[in-house]
């Protein structure tokens, strides 16, 4: 793609995550132009990442980052800002997920999950909101879920950290709009990547349903009958990054394909 034609040529943009989404959103994002730091707690992650986003020979740039700690956050951020010298948007992608009821369900494994979910997106965008309002510019676009749309069994912890991130967008959004930032959520559904896949797995042995059976529930419940890509994540974080999306704030946008589960 030539530099007329891509949507974010000339940004600089910051992305939480070296997973299996996060390198699809990475790749999507130098594909239209942008120059992209990845941040990652995971040092060997980073380094399979800079391998496998690289297109027409740019790669982006990596920090190992703990996106529960605040003093690892803050001086990442710092560090993102003076090396590209501005950044246009931030992209929080980081997330766990694990399965309990909530009648068994350790407080360590709730917290956990708030803390990585929740908290590290709050930290993130609160490291960056001052930068982004002094330039009276910037997109934040937190990766949710469905699930943070609707509950789901045995994975109670996971929705509710979601959840938080729905609000925390819409409500950030509001305190920042005046100042030319927008803030949105992303909320795909069930996804062909590797969180996918533990939860089909999860479900599959609970339930007892094979699964390929449970893939085709799945499948019949969502209006395009298929899952979502990873592809489909990045197109939607590719338009909340772009001047497409000025006039589009304080939103929990689902990419879904209009599932109803």
């Amino acid at each position: 793609m030539n530099e007329s034609t891509a949507l974010l040529a000339g940004k600089k943009i910051v992305e939480t995550s070296a997973g299996s989404i996060g390198t699809v959103i990475v790749r999507e994002l130098l594909r239209q132009g942008a120059d992209v730091e990845v941040w990652d707690r995971d040092p060997g992650a980073l380094d399979r990442l800079r391998d496998a986003a690289v297109i027409d020979g740019r790669r982006p740039t990596t920090r190992a980052v703990d996106v529960t700690s605040e003093d690892s956050v803050s001086a990442a951020a710092a560090g993102a800002i003076s090396h590209f010298g501005q950044v246009d948007a931030l992209v929080c992608t980081a997330a766990i997920l694990d399965f309990a009821p909530v009648a068994t369900m350790p407080l360590e494994q709730w917290r956990r999950t708030i803390d990585v979910n929740l908290t590290g997106v709050f930290l993130c965008n609160r490291a960056f909101v001052p930068h982004m309002t002094g330039r009276k510019q910037g997109s934040i676009i937190n990766i949710s879920s469905v699930g943070g749309l609707r509950g789901h069994p045995e994975i109670a912890h996971y929705c509710a950290s979601k959840a938080g991130v729905n609000s925390l967008s819409e409500s950030l959004a509001r305190e920042v709009g005046e100042h030319g930032v927008r803030v949105n959520a992303v909320c795909p559904g069930w996804v062909d990547a590797r969180m996918g896949d533990a939860v089909v797995d999860w479900y599959s042995q609970s339930w007892d349903i094979p699964r390929e059976e449970l893939l085709e529930r799945v499948r019949a419940d969502t209006a395009l009958k298929r899952f979502a890509l990873p592809a489909d994540v990045a197109n939607m974080v590719v338009f909340l990054a772009s001047d497409l999306s000025a006039f589009v704030t304080g939103e929990a946008l689902e990419v879904s394909g209009g599932l109803t589960y």
